[in-house]
């Protein structure tokens, strides 16, 4: 049998999504908060203003000299660290896990690139040999995607098969019906770090773009040539060109989405962030325990052992625990959905056993 938790046993609260609103009401709100930093937009992980709102929530927390940052990527991640590490405010020590074939712990600087997650532990007695202690004055800072639950190169695909589910279900609702090795094309030529500097690495331009080009409302080959020639640089310029009826179901979409950008609403696709949330529950802790492990990495969401155990022992040793994530908070949370709880407050399987 598995163990099952909830991601709050380890956080009590100490989280904050894309939105960067604390779910503690005694933290101030991201709208208060940019104030006093004075900047007007909503950073996201590479800027340099995310690490100062970490910075300035931690320092609302208590008095803290260390942070140790657990993630999944080098970029994203890794990029926090660094931030945070210019600030000169804070110790900072930061550890990238995905899981790999090859087991090697390499360090790059004050960032620990580790290839298995059952190396944690044993890296955290390095850093301890080396000084840095987890106490009372330690911020244990950890990446809720892809590492505390869905771990890297182990479980992540599970976690990209709720987001996939999310915009097919939709796809099904619009244009009645899918061809699954159709959209797997679209949406695999979309997905993609070339497109970054269209998409923003945003998940709400994807799948509303995924859906269009399934719907054929624009050609795929013809906007990846367009790209690549220069014509196409942000997101809103182009949908502006697609005409879609407005009898059609797409067109209801499209124009959620246009609205939403032109607002700069930081959740662009509200009606895809809401079924990736209840898609994301449908794949937590629906597996009987017997299932084949490949099968239970494929499919259903879990909480990562090797992570819950390091939050564990921080939490014992006097540390504080600060969950981050790139999520919306439609995503996360049951806004007006009272009867499903919140993704933190969900029942996992523990994995390993």
């Amino acid at each position: 049998m598995y163990k099952r938790d909830n991601l709050n046993t380890i956080f009590e609260n100490y989280i904050v999504f894309r939105e960067l609103n604390p779910l503690r009401k005694e933290l101030p709100s991201f709208s208060e908060l940019k104030k006093q930093l004075k900047f007007d937009f909503l950073p996201r992980k590479k800027d340099p203003e995310y690490a100062k709102v970490l910075s300035f929530l931690f320092k609302k927390i208590g008095d803290f000299e260390k942070v140790i940052y657990f993630g999944d990527t080098y970029l994203n991640d890794g990029n926090v660290i660094k931030n945070l590490t210019e600030l000169d405010e804070y110790e900072v020590s930061g550890v990238i896990t995905e899981e790999r074939e090859q087991d090697y712990i390499k360090f790059k600087g004050n960032i620990i690139i580790n290839t298995k997650w059952r190396n944690l532990l044993p890296i955290l007695e390095i850093l301890e040999r080396r000084g840095f202690l987890l106490d009372e004055k330690t911020i244990v800072v950890i990446d809720i995607d892809k590492t505390f639950i869905g771990a890297r190169g182990r479980n992540n695909k599970a976690i990209d098969k709720a987001r996939m589910d999310a915009i097919t279900s939709i796809i099904k609702d619009a244009l009645g019906g899918i061809e699954e090795d159709r959209f797997d094309y679209v949406y695999s030529r979309l997905n993609r770090r070339s497109l970054h500097s269209f998409t923003g690495d945003n998940q709400d331009i994807v799948a509303i773009m995924s859906i269009l080009f399934y719907g054929d409302y624009y050609a795929l080959g013809r906007f990846i040539r367009e790209f690549y020639a220069g014509k196409w640089r942000e997101p809103l310029e182009f949908f502006n060109t697609i005409t879609i009826s407005p009898n059609e179901k797409a067109y209801k979409l499209l124009e959620e989405v246009k609205e939403n950008l032109l607002k700069k609403n930081p959740t662009a696709f509200p009606t895809f962030r809401e079924r990736e949330f209840s898609c994301t529950l449908k794949r937590m802790d629906f597996l009987p325990d017997i299932s084949d492990v490949r099968k239970l990495l494929n499919e259903e969401i879990l909480i990562t052992k090797e992570v819950y155990d390091v939050g564990l022992i921080a939490k014992k040793k006097g540390a504080l625990v600060f969950g981050l994530s790139d999520k919306p908070e439609l995503s996360s949370i049951p806004k007006g959905r009272k009867k499903s709880p919140a993704i933190y407050l969900k029942q996992a399987k523990i994995f390993p056993k």
